[in-house]
């Protein structure tokens, strides 16, 4: 389907390197009907619930979406 287009014509831009192929995660959100500020403004809702949730104290695991953060004490 990528040799023939068939993504591109889907609205799902396909990038060949080589022998391989990459698929652009932004243009297969676009097809979902799951814009950018749309992610963006899900991302950061659920970051500050994680955030309210653990208190906000210092020293506290928040897990986000990239692993865990620990929050650093103020000087």
């Amino acid at each position: 389907m990528a040799r023939q287009g068939a993504w591109e014509r889907a609205g799902i831009k396909v990038l060949s390197i080589g022998s391989k192929y990459r698929v652009v995660i932004q243009s297969i959100l676009d097809v979902l009907g799951y814009g950018a500020t749309d992610f963006d403004a899900r991302e950061a809702a659920h970051a500050a619930e994680l955030v309210q949730a653990s208190g906000n104290a210092a020293g506290s695991t928040v897990n986000g979406p990239s692993g865990s953060l620990t929050a650093r004490k103020k000087r």
